[in-house]
């Protein structure tokens, strides 16, 4: 282990090396629980209540559920938000999935804020039901699938392109793959794929799926409570909700948000003390060669740009933007809103843990948004690794719904789930 984090730390990956030597050795169930030992500072925030509860409502969560879980937000404040919104996920959202519930009780609900402000093509390939090489293609599809052929095709040309650890079946055509998640309309191939699953996959789909963003939580959600056999996950947008909440609160001069974002002194100082502009959201807005793909806003002087447009820094023109969906939170706007003014803790992937403490401690030194008030945050919740089979085989939740034998067995300590992380971390290939 030691050996393997000093290499990581070589790698510069400072604060990740840390974090894993005190974790490391610790029982996964242990370390599992204290990631819900948490005791928020402030209060939660109306308008953020009022977002989740709309976000919920939009997936046709039952009243009484939509209702526990805001007030168990509201009482622990504690988050999974390592995820990217997908169809399905793969061993690494597994991982973190099976770390931050080893020591959960079944009783206990776990709320998943999947992170929609990512394109089609971001590594857990959004749009795609992805699934280990123990499957065939065929093996997802119902006997006389019309297009096996044309999805082992497509299969095929990725093994030759090198992708040889997973197959995916897209749900989107080349055109889209750069595209943003927040927001997409109903890829032109979903339904097609949907109408030729295999029984065992199509009892996964939502009756509610005309909405992609809709579609994807609930078949991902259902995929990943058969693999953990925990029944209480609940997967929402965490775009959608910071989104609507930020069109309730940059409207008034007095809070911390509309400071971060309108303040010239704190964003000029924040951008310069990270060496390089924020990306403050993400549009859909972009399109090239007939292709559609997503665009990061940056701030320039007064104006918003990096679509094609300006937007003026103005209250009323960004919560325009917001109300139509042109405009997706990017990752400083979320985590500020949900963990540096509404007190959550966030569980996180080996990346948040760095980027995250990088913002606390500069707008910390900003005084932002008060001083001293960041001061107590925990920036360092990690949730990672790679799920795999005994021969070291990653393990999709998928894979279990198509009959694998697998089963989340306690583990001895934290590092036996990263272990199997550790290659991609160091930018080596993995099985």
């Amino acid at each position: 282990m030691k050996a393997q984090i000093d290499e990581i730390r070589r790698g510069g990956r400072q604060r990740l090396a840390s974090i894993m030597e005190r974790i490391g050795p610790m029982p996964l169930k242990e370390y599992s629980a204290s990631l819900w030992e948490h005791s928020p500072q402030v209060e939660m925030e109306m308008e953020l209540k009022e977002a989740l509860m709309e976000e919920f409502e939009a997936n046709q969560w039952p009243e009484s559920m939509m209702n526990s879980a805001v007030e168990y937000l509201e009482k622990h404040r504690v988050l999974q938000t390592a995820t990217h919104l997908t169809v399905s996920e793969g061993p690494t959202f597994l991982a973190v999935h099976r770390m931050a519930t080893a020591g959960l009780s079944q009783r206990d609900p776990y709320l998943v804020g999947a992170f929609s402000g990512v394109p089609f093509s971001n590594s857990a390939w959004s749009g795609c039901l992805n699934f280990s090489r123990r499957f065939d293609i065929k093996d997802v599809l119902a006997a006389g699938a019309r297009d096996l052929r044309a999805f082992e095709k497509a299969d095929a040309d990725r093994m030759r392109d090198g992708v040889t650890d997973s197959h995916r079946i897209s749900m989107l055509s080349s055109g889209l793959r750069d595209s943003l998640v927040f927001r997409a309309p109903v890829p032109d191939k979903m339904y097609d794929v949907i109408e030729q699953l295999r029984p065992s996959l199509k009892s996964l789909v939502p009756a509610h799926n005309d909405i992609f963003c809709e579609f994807a939580l609930a078949f991902s959600q259902a995929s990943t409570r058969k693999a953990l056999r925990r029944k209480q996950m609940r997967y929402f947008d965490l775009n959608e909700v910071i989104a609507s909440y930020l069109r309730n609160v940059l409207p008034r001069s007095d809070h911390p948000m509309h400071r971060l974002l309108f303040d010239p002194h704190i964003r000029q100082s924040l951008e310069a003390a990270i060496g390089k502009p924020v990306t403050w959201f993400y549009t859909p807005m972009g399109v090239k060669a007939h292709k559609r793909y997503f665009n990061k806003v940056l701030a320039e002087g007064d104006e918003l740009v990096g679509y094609g447009g300006n937007v003026p820094l103005d209250p009323d023109e960004l919560c325009l933007m917001l109300d139509m969906g042109l405009f997706c939170p990017g990752v400083l706007l979320t985590f500020a809103s949900l963990s540096f003014v509404n007190g959550f803790r966030c569980l996180g992937s080996f990346e948040q843990v760095e980027y995250l403490e990088k913002y606390r401690r500069v707008l910390s030194d900003l005084q932002w948004p008060e001083p001293g008030a960041l001061d107590s945050v925990d920036t360092g919740a990690l949730t990672t690794g790679r799920c795999v089979d005994a021969e070291g085989l990653g393990v999709y939740p998928l894979d279990v719904v198509l009959g694998l034998k697998w089963k989340a067995e306690p583990k001895e300590r934290v590092w036996d789930l990263i272990e199997p992380l550790v290659p991609r971390l160091l930018g080596k290939a993995m099985a």
